[in-house]
């Protein structure tokens, strides 16, 4: 191995972890807006899923552009992964209708409303699931939502709304439906929070000698302060350095 060969291997590895413009262009953020929305009176803690009942991502878009639709979500993402933003997130979107969700009626007022294109058949495709699970990953920073808080439109104005008198059995909801995996969502979700940025611009922090040290994210790994990462990426540049001598 000739010199600077480690280098590379370590800036590989470490770029791997790096979000890129292909990134930025691959989950691109169209904005077209309905004219259904209003103010919320309740902070964002919750994201709800639905399904369209449609197949085109055109005919959800046209629908809650229609001011006869009294309908509309914040997002739609489409069977190509397409992202359409349709409220913006700080206005109430009309997606949940009578609903009821760990003690608090009207879901609307808390949540965000998602959209995948498609049917109780249909199921959906790995560009939607990855898109959707990216758009969450964001809420999920902006607004600090826990991730038992991502829940289905049958969570909120289903069986449970029944039960309360909020809905009727012929007017329940069963969206995103049988089809929508919880276990692949959930997995996508914590592949994609547990791929780090590194911060390589080091802190002064203060070690258990009161010494003053610089405080880099190789010293972190070893330092006990912070857990050791798990994302596989992590684990190899920690073993590049190990292996190259890197304290």
């Amino acid at each position: 191995m000739s010199p600077g060969d480690d280098d590379k291997i370590i800036k590989d590895a470490v770029s791997e972890t790096q979000t890129t413009d292909d990134d930025e262009k691959k989950y691109n953020i169209e904005f077209i807006e309905s004219p259904h929305k209003s103010k919320r009176t309740a902070a964002i803690d919750t994201i709800v899923i639905h399904y369209t009942a449609a197949n085109r991502i055109s005919s959800t878009i046209n629908w809650f552009k229609d001011p006869r639709a009294k309908v509309s979500a914040h997002y739609v993402i489409g069977r190509d992964g397409r992202i359409v933003q349709m409220v913006k997130d700080e206005l109430k979107a009309w997606h949940a209708g009578k609903s009821y969700f760990r003690g608090r009626r009207n879901v609307n007022n808390f949540s965000i409303g998602f959209e995948m294109v498609g049917t109780r058949e249909s199921g959906y495709t790995e560009e939607q699931y990855r898109s959707c699970v990216y758009v969450c990953s964001l809420l999920y920073e902006k607004y600090d939502i826990s991730l038992d808080n991502i829940v289905g439109h049958e969570d909120v104005s289903g069986d449970e709304a029944v039960k309360l008198g909020i809905r009727t059995e012929s007017n329940k909801k069963i969206d995103p439906g049988p089809k929508w995996d919880w276990g692949k969502f959930h997995q996508y979700f914590a592949e994609l929070m547990n791929t780090s940025i590194v911060d390589d611009e080091p802190e002064p922090v203060e070690d258990k000698d009161n010494n003053v040290n610089l405080y880099t994210p190789d010293v972190m790994m070893e330092s006990g302060v912070d857990p050791v990462p798990t994302s596989q990426i992590m684990q190899l540049i920690k073993f590049f350095m190990s292996w190259f001598g890197y304290k």
